[in-house]
């Protein structure tokens, strides 16, 4: 069975699409209620609370749809990158990250990124929308310990600053 988590999960309507592609059951957890409740109607299970507060299985999740705030916290970290590394623990060996950030912020998770996952895949949004956060979809799979890995670290700093391809169209 595929689980896919969205700690972000807003109205759910995107983690929704990806789950029914994939014909995965989907969670997702929203800070607001009254987002949490419009949620409801489109993902299988859904929590109004903060993803920090939770406690989740190791491994319990085949896919971490991670689009999370971009924004610092009250102690000034960054939240992608709280959110990465508070939530890595629930995808489970081999599982697939689909991490939505602001291209500029991926040289901030670079060294994480590359000890915790692997076969990396990076693609801005497309245009117009890519003007607005210059956002950009990088995909990994976990790996099943972490490792240093210096190459794969030094290809993400790169690409936080790089000219990526643009996300492909999604197929009908």
């Amino acid at each position: 069975v595929v689980r896919l988590l969205d700690p972000c999960a807003g109205t759910g309507e995107s983690a929704a699409h990806i789950a029914h592609a994939l014909g995965a059951e989907s969670f997702g957890i929203e800070l607001n209620a009254e987002r949490a409740e419009v949620a409801r109607s489109h993902l299988d299970h859904v929590l109004a609370t903060s993803a920090f507060s939770l406690r989740l299985a190791h491994g319990a999740f085949s896919c971490l749809f991670l689009n999370p705030p971009y924004d610092t916290d009250d102690e000034k970290r960054r939240l992608e990158h709280a959110f990465l590394t508070s939530l890595t623990r629930a995808l489970c060996p081999q599982g697939v990250l689909v991490f939505l950030i602001p291209q500029c912020r991926l040289v901030l998770s670079a060294r994480y990124l590359a000890a915790h996952y692997a076969d990396f895949a990076a693609y801005r949004f497309p245009d117009p929308d890519y003007a607005a956060f210059q956002q950009m979809a990088l995909l990994a799979r976990r790996k099943g310990r972490p490792t240093p890995a210096p190459d794969a670290e030094a290809r993400l700093v790169a690409w936080s600053q790089d000219d990526l391809p643009p996300l492909p169209e999604a197929p009908d």
